[in-house]
Parts: C-alpha cells; structure tokens; sequence
C-alpha cells in the first residue's frame, strides 16, 4: 500500500499559513498516486475522500475569489453553502465550512487591499 503521512494541520491551516497555497499543495500530493493518507488528528482516509477534500477546497477558494474581486463584504459568505450531503468528505462539517471560508476571504481580501 501506498501510505502518507500529512501532518497535522494540512487539510486545515494550509501551508505556510495561507489558503492560497492549499491547492498547488493538494495537487502535488496527489501526483504522488498514495491510497491511504494518514492526517494528523483524523482518521485515516482513503483516496476518494482525499480527492473529494481536493475538489472542495479548489472549489471553495475559487468561489471566494472571485466573491472578494466583485467587492463583497465577509457577510456576503453565506452566498457560499456547505453541502451538508456530501459524504465523501466525511470529516468537514459545517463550523470548519464556515472557519475555512473566513480564514480566506479574509486572506484574500487582504492580498486585494495590498
């Protein structure tokens, strides 16, 4: 089997503490073709759910992109659901939805002001 080890904070803080990062880290993990990854404090997961993650945080970010370029407020996050359906993330839930699009558009938000 094909295992890796994430680390504690990957699906969560993001490298280097920027959202932005997140994707181009998720895609070159990825390319490294593992079936089971271990994060820190979650269950060990397998490559569905791995992808699934993917998917949402490309998603996620590239929504709140371009939410923060049309000149919306933090409040206008709720125009962003969580999808309570989607069981292929398993371990994000609507709070950590919710942390993870403050976290960004408040990231995002900042590198437009700059």
């Amino acid at each position: 089997e094909r295992v890796i080890f994430l680390g504690d904070a990957f699906y969560y803080l993001a490298p280097e503490g920027k959202m932005r990062n997140l994707p181009v880290l998720m895609d070159r993990v990825a390319e490294l073709n593992a079936e089971i990854f271990v994060p820190g404090h979650e269950r060990p997961h397998d490559r569905a759910v791995f992808d699934a993650m993917r998917d949402y945080i490309h998603t996620l970010l590239e929504r709140i992109e371009r939410l923060v370029a049309s000149g919306a407020s933090e409040a206008d996050l709720k125009q962003i659901p969580f999808d309570v359906g989607d069981e292929r993330l398993g371990f994000i839930n609507k709070g950590q939805h919710i942390r993870l699009s403050k976290i960004a558009f408040r990231e995002f938000a900042a590198e437009r002001s700059a």
